[in-house]
């Protein structure tokens, strides 16, 4: 996974405008209700190391999240903030002050997969429906092309880096087939970790190792829990 599925700099910059993020502060959130809010919307702690920069201002932590995110939970984040913040400026009867707010962030959560945000303003058109969460699964062509890239594993006996790298690319490849929001291998806390993926949910990390010889029944048996 690469840069085009977090936060673009252009992006930033938007969401720094909507959020007050520039500012260290982001909207009206106490550090208290900051993580609240983070925990019960989006279901990321983002009081993780993962997330520390600098002097760990909300802001910019909130940065980084939007910068090393899962996607789906950036979507979750962006959705909820822009409700969060509507409903705080309706309630107090605000008038919007930046152009075209919903249109230009809508733009960002609908290209990292979301659906477009929703308006609270009466005056404002309806929006859209957006994409069916029914996702399909992988059509022969993506399932030939992931068999092939397994195949292609056992010619690589004498390059076991160059074998591992491969390995971890195509289980990102197999995870996000099946719509499980992969991240390929990253650093985090001093510790590398070989991917992650969602599901129900959850994010899980991933611990990958490639082995030539086929695996015995025994510890198939030992993983499965089975005496």
């Amino acid at each position: 996974m690469n840069g085009v599925d977090q936060l673009r700099p252009v992006e930033l910059k938007v969401v720094d405008e909507l959020f007050g993020m520039g500012s260290g502060y982001v909207l009206d959130f106490t550090n208290a209700t900051f993580d609240d809010f983070f925990l019960r919307e989006v279901g990321v702690d983002i009081y993780d190391d993962a997330y520390a920069q600098g002097a760990g201002s909300k802001g910019k932590r909130m940065r980084a999240f939007f910068t090393v995110g899962q996607p789906r939970a950036i979507v979750r984040a962006l959705t909820s903030l822009w409700e969060y913040r509507e409903a705080a400026r309706i309630g107090r009867g605000d008038t919007e002050t930046v152009i075209n707010a919903r249109s230009r962030l809508s733009a960002i959560v609908e290209r990292l997969g979301g659906a477009p945000l929703p308006s609270f303003d009466l005056d404002d058109v309806s929006p859209r429906s957006g994409p069916s969460s029914v996702h399909s699964a992988p059509d022969h062509i993506a399932l030939d092309r992931l068999e092939n890239d397994f195949l292609a594993l056992h010619g690589m006996s004498d390059e076991p880096q160059a074998r591992g790298y491969h390995f971890e690319r195509l289980l990102t490849a197999v995870f996000n087939a099946w719509h499980m929001d992969a991240k390929g291998g990253f650093r985090l806390t001093g510790e590398q970790i070989d991917g992650s993926f969602q599901h129900g949910g959850t994010t899980y990390l991933l611990e990958a190792k490639w082995h030539r010889a086929k695996t015995d029944a025994e510890k198939l048996h030992a993983l499965l829990g089975i005496d």
